[in-house]
């Protein structure tokens, strides 16, 4: 499922950027005032678009990486002090 998210997310953002590539040269050709502040706020709402995506494509992969742990190794049977000297060490690996 979360191959498929990040999937989904790659597609989203090379498109997102492939558009602000094309919008930047359009920007870059136009000759008049009008047509490159047309430009110039096409290239700031896609800017802050993928600004947006980047942004949550990183929580989401911080947040994976904070619970894969979790579910792959902590057990019911750990006492929360094992689960702390667990996390403490998996901390000095990074």
């Amino acid at each position: 499922m979360f191959d498929k998210i990040l999937d989904s997310f790659e597609s989203i953002l090379e498109n997102l950027s492939d558009e602000l590539m094309l919008a930047l040269k359009e920007m870059q050709k136009a000759k008049s005032s009008t047509k490159k502040l047309e430009y110039s706020q096409i290239v700031r709402n896609l800017s802050e678009t993928l600004n947006d995506f980047l942004r949550t494509l990183t929580t989401l992969l911080a947040e994976a990486q904070d619970i894969a742990p979790a579910d792959d190794y902590i057990d019911d049977n750990y006492s929360e002090d094992e689960v702390e000297d667990y996390e403490e060490d998996d901390d000095d690996d990074y």
